[in-house]
């Protein structure tokens, strides 16, 4: 059911990848906005922290 090629982490660690990766599959693909995606505190942070880019960005298509 879990994903192994995600390093051990805690359940709510987990979630917030697993969110960040579909709302950058969707953002990329022109599926959605920044803002219809941010739908968990310190979106645009963890975005970056993540991807190293701003979500604006992806959906642009860098």
């Amino acid at each position: 059911m879990f994903d192994n090629s995600i390093p051990r982490r805690s359940p709510t660690v987990y979630l917030r990848v697993v969110r960040l990766e579909r709302v950058r599959a969707d953002l990329v693909d022109g599926r959605g906005g920044v803002t219809e995606t941010a739908l968990f505190g310190r979106f645009t942070e963890s975005y970056l922290a993540r991807f190293g880019e701003l979500p604006s960005r992806a959906l642009r298509g860098s």
